[in-house]
């Protein structure tokens, strides 16, 4: 029995081709950030040692999800594997929360405004409570970018993912999942099997009876309660999605080879507009950059 597949084969291309475009648009980007954005010091081991550091990391939880798990992944069959996909998308949504972290402080820094280091701190261009004092230094385009109706809610998506996972709870990739239309028959043969298991011990209570009849029922059995559970195990299939909780108010689930390409886009997106705040026209340099080598695409072009 085949597995049904979760992409449509368009759907399965568009992923497949986005994410082509991962290592090449972070070596661009890259590039922007270490050779041509001009910052001090401590602007500088902000962008090297935090933002760099982070992108790379999102970088390879990407490559490693979508090799574990490539999109036409139609089951699993190694539950360590939905386990390592999970540790990596929670590495991802740590790395770009603190990647938007970093951007605000680098912002804090290249103001040349002087404020005390716990202030500093408190840079952030995601979190709402940010104090009047720090929003002010913060570039106004920046701050408003998450304002907008469409990148509010991509706000909250990621505030509620990351804060779910630092503080409540852990994101989490179910392995195979029944759909509705097959649980009756997956009941059906979990009944049967419930039955044999039952005659199997009553097998066993009576093996001095007829010791050779008892075993070949055993056997019989055995091989049909085999069968069951791989009649069952076809009747489960593997569904990208995850969540946190099933029961926390504002939880939702996403489609993650989907989502976390998308995130990849935003923050490339952010980098630009942040790198046109710091360093005009760099930013704008670095958007004709990423699209004129067809290695990202922009939700507004």
């Amino acid at each position: 029995m085949a597995d049904s597949q979760f992409y449509s084969d368009e759907d399965l291309a568009k992923l497949n081709k986005s994410f082509s475009g991962v290592m090449p648009s972070w070596a661009i980007v890259a590039d922007y950030l270490v050779v041509h954005l001009e910052a001090e010091e401590n602007a500088r081991e902000y962008i090297t040692h935090g933002v760099l550091r982070r992108l790379v990391m999102m970088r390879r939880c990407i490559e490693r999800i979508y090799e574990l798990c490539p999109p036409d992944t139609r089951k699993l069959d190694d539950p360590d594997i939905a386990l390592d996909i999970t540790i990596y998308l929670q590495s991802f949504y740590i790395h770009m929360y603190g990647a938007f972290e970093n951007l605000a402080r680098v912002s804090i820094e290249m103001s040349g405004i002087e404020i005390s280091e716990s202030e500093k701190r408190q840079a952030s261009f995601l979190s709402k409570k940010v104090n009047s004092k720090i929003k002010k230094i913060l570039p106004e385009p920046l701050r408003k970018y998450f304002s907008t109706e469409g990148m509010s809610s991509w706000c909250r998506h990621l505030n509620n993912f990351r804060h779910s996972l630092a503080h409540r709870i852990p994101l989490y990739i179910p392995e195979n999942v029944l759909s509705p239309n097959k649980l009756e028959t997956y009941q059906q043969l979990e009944k049967e099997k419930e039955n044999l298991w039952e005659n199997r011990d009553n097998c066993r209570r009576y093996l001095h009876e007829d010791i050779q009849k008892k075993l070949k029922e055993l056997s019989k059995h055995r091989k049909r309660i085999h069968a069951i559970e791989l009649e069952q195990s076809n009747l489960m299939s593997f569904s990208p999605v995850a969540l946190h909780s099933y029961n926390e108010e504002g939880s939702h689930i996403v489609v993650f080879h989907a989502q976390i390409l998308a995130n990849w886009n935003t923050m490339l997106d952010f980098i630009c507009l942040f790198l046109n705040e710091m360093q005009p026209p760099l930013g704008q340099q670095l958007r004709e950059d990423l699209i004129a080598k067809d290695v990202v695409t922009f939700e507004s072009e």
